[in-house]
């Protein structure tokens, strides 16, 4: 039980971290294209 939910808790900070990176990312080829 425990360990789901910090295996929850990490991948949903992890796929947080992702959409802050892939965001970043388009951001920046929209600033240059």
């Amino acid at each position: 039980m425990l360990l789901e939910y910090k295996l929850l808790q990490s991948s949903t900070r992890l796929i947080r971290y992702l959409v802050k990176y892939v965001d970043l990312l388009l951001g920046t080829l929209h600033f240059y294209y």
